[in-house]
C-alpha cells in the first residue's frame, strides 16, 4: 500500500493513498498550523520590536564605575531588554557576574575584546 509524504497536496498526513484520507480534513489541518506559524511569527516579530538593546562604552572607567553606570540605567530597562556593556575595568567581568547575581538578572554572555576590553551583555 503506497504512502503519500506529509505536507500540502499529500494523503492526509500520511495515510495511506488508498484508505479513504480524508484530503479536506488534512488540508484544513494544514491550514491550521500555517496560521498557528504566522501567529507566532507575527508575535516573536512584535516581541522584538519592543525589546530595546542598551549599549553602554564604559572604557577608561576603574571598578567600581563600570557596574555603577549598569545600576544607574536599571529604571530605563524593562523586561526582556538587554543590557550591553563594554569596559577594560580588571575586575569587570567578575564584576559583572556578581552584580548580575545579586540582582537575579541572566548574563548572557562574556567576549574578550582585546586590549584588556571584554563585552558583556545582560538580559533583563
Amino acid at each position: 500500500m503506497p504512502l503519500e509524504g506529509f505536507g500540502c497536496g499529500s494523503g492526509y498526513f500520511g495515510w495511506p493513498a488508498d484508505a479513504g484520507g480524508d484530503r479536506s480534513r488534512g488540508a484544513a489541518v494544514e491550514q491550521a498550523f500555517e496560521d498557528a506559524n504566522q501567529l507566532e511569527t507575527a508575535f516573536l516579530t512584535s516581541l522584538e520590536a519592543n525589546m530595546a538593546i542598551k549599549t553602554l562604552d564604559c572604557k577608561g572607567m576603574r571598578c567600581p564605575q563600570p557596574v555603577l553606570k549598569m545600576s544607574a540605567t536599571l529604571m530605563e530597562l524593562k523586561e526582556g531588554d538587554t543590557l550591553e556593556v563594554v569596559a577594560d575595568c580588571a575586575t569587570f567581568e567578575d564584576d559583572v557576574k556578581k552584580w548580575c547575581s545579586r540582582l537575579n538578572k541572566t548574563l548572557v554572555y562574556v567576549k574578550d575584546e582585546g586590549a584588556g576590553a571584554k563585552r558583556v551583555q545582560v538580559q533583563f
